[in-house]
């Protein structure tokens, strides 16, 4: 056992208030048992002797930080947890935890979503975990990137494994200077599409649509860009 694994054991299953805001946020039960998300219902016991603990120990703030917060874990390509992140029910998400992060294209959900990416050579890029969720149900292929400025082991991973990028960052200003370092680094050897839609981001746009009118609108837009 990792000491990442050692305090991600001591979160729990999302007890029902969790489970009602998850829902209300376009993730469904099935989601919450496949992406592995949890709950920190208390102050966390930190495991000394460990050559991260001063790290961990800062950046949780003595074990206080996650208590009362949903956790999302990030693992490789081998499924094993090299970090996560925490989000509070305001929406207030506090930067991840990782371990050995320069070695690591950081994304979540990979493990999900390698198999759809090996068989299609295809991916759809998103910001935050929330926005992942409705677009994975469409599309198993969906990686979220936890933030607009793409990483340069997360532009090496793609690069590796895929030809042809779909891009739904949000429709902000850090979204759209995301999208020109994205196709930036990359333009030059794959397919960057940009799917354009009315809302923040896909997250909000299924709160706007509902799980039908999403799919709707996504698949349409596509529709068009591939015809162009």
């Amino acid at each position: 056992m990792t000491y990442l694994d050692f305090y991600l054991e001591q979160a729990v299953d999302p007890p029902e208030h969790i489970y009602d805001y998850l829902l209300g946020r376009g993730v469904t039960r099935k989601q919450i048992s496949l992406f592995g998300i949890k709950y920190f219902d208390k102050i966390l016991e930190l495991k000394r002797g460990h050559v991260e603990y001063d790290n961990f120990k800062i950046w949780s703030s003595d074990g206080r930080l996650p208590k009362g917060k949903i956790v999302f874990p990030l693992r490789n390509s081998l499924s094993e947890l090299i970090g996560f992140t925490l989000q509070d029910l305001k929406g207030f998400k506090t930067k991840f935890f990782l371990k050995t992060s320069e070695y690591e294209g950081l994304f979540f959900g990979l493990p999900q979503a390698l198999p759809e990416i090996w068989k299609t050579e295809e991916v759809y890029l998103v910001e935050g975990p929330f926005d992942l969720f409705p677009v994975f149900r469409l599309f198993k292929n969906t990686l979220s990137i936890l933030t607009t400025n793409i990483s340069a082991t997360q532009v090496l991973f793609l690069r590796r494994f895929v030809k042809r990028i779909f891009a739904l960052l949000d429709n902000d200003k850090a979204g759209e200077n995301g999208f020109v370092k994205l196709n930036k680094k990359l333009g030059s050897s794959h397919e960057i599409i940009k799917i354009p839609y009315l809302a923040k981001d896909p997250n909000d746009l299924w709160k706007k649509y509902g799980d039908f009118g999403f799919e709707k609108v996504i698949r349409e837009k596509l529709e068009r860009l591939i015809l162009i």
